[in-house]
């Protein structure tokens, strides 16, 4: 399986992201603390995720670990904000 489009939406310190994967090896480069290693937990649940028996929700919760191991804690934090949305893409 090959992912090919990651979509995230107020998700830990992303407010809105999309990200079109290329072919072969990606990259990813940036100064500690702006959510390299998020996106990399987040792909892994996904794929984890693809059996059945696994929840996105349950994996995502185990992989990142947030406070209390409550998944509402990945939620960008806004006044009335409250909603948060990730969507992974893959295929052949």
């Amino acid at each position: 399986m090959k992912i090919r489009h990651l979509g995230l939406e107020n998700v830990t310190v992303f407010d809105k992201i999309e990200i079109a994967f290329d072919e072969g090896i990606n990259i990813f480069i940036g100064e500690n603390g702006t959510g390299k290693t998020h996106i990399l937990k987040i792909l892994y649940a996904a794929c984890q995720a693809a059996d059945p028996k696994t929840s996105f929700s349950a994996k995502i919760v185990r992989t990142m670990l947030p406070d209390e191991f409550k998944i509402s804690r990945l939620i960008t934090r806004k006044p009335g904000n409250h909603n948060s949305e990730i969507k992974v893409s893959a295929g052949k």
